[in-house]
């Protein structure tokens, strides 16, 4: 089993919506940055992320564009 952590900052201010059959969810894109390879300066990967339920509504309530978040 594969486990990924990822820490960094929201990208947009993030938006729970309701699906058809009443889940609620979330998308939003976190920036994390990794050291690049070649020089020292950072390099900023940007992932896409949806959330579900519970958590989207935690995200929704408590984080907002620029928050450091640990998924």
């Amino acid at each position: 089993m594969n486990i990924c952590n990822f820490t960094g900052r929201i990208t947009k201010e993030p938006e729970i919506k309701t699906a058809q059959n009443g889940n609620t969810y979330l998308k939003f894109c976190l920036a994390v940055k990794r050291r690049a390879k070649v020089s020292d300066h950072p390099i900023s990967d940007f992932i896409d992320c949806i959330a579900f339920d519970k958590t989207a509504e935690l995200i929704s309530k408590y984080c907002k564009k620029g928050s450091l978040i640990i998924i």
